[in-house]
């Protein structure tokens, strides 16, 4: 079984083209969530966060 590859939470913001503050807003209510730690930077599946177009808009 092959492992997802993990992404840094620069490459999650462009990936998903994503601010700073929208990726702190999914955090904050737990739809995302740091799945790995290389040194103390966190690392996400991008795979398994919804997509932008899926999300709400908030307002």
């Amino acid at each position: 079984m092959v492992e997802p590859p993990l992404y840094y939470e620069h490459q999650v913001l462009k990936r998903l083209k994503l601010r700073a503050s929208e990726l702190e807003e999914l955090l904050n209510i737990g739809i995302v969530s740091p799945v790995g730690r290389r040194g103390s930077d966190p690392l996400y599946c991008v795979e398994a966060i919804v997509s932008r177009q899926n999300t709400t808009t908030r307002g």
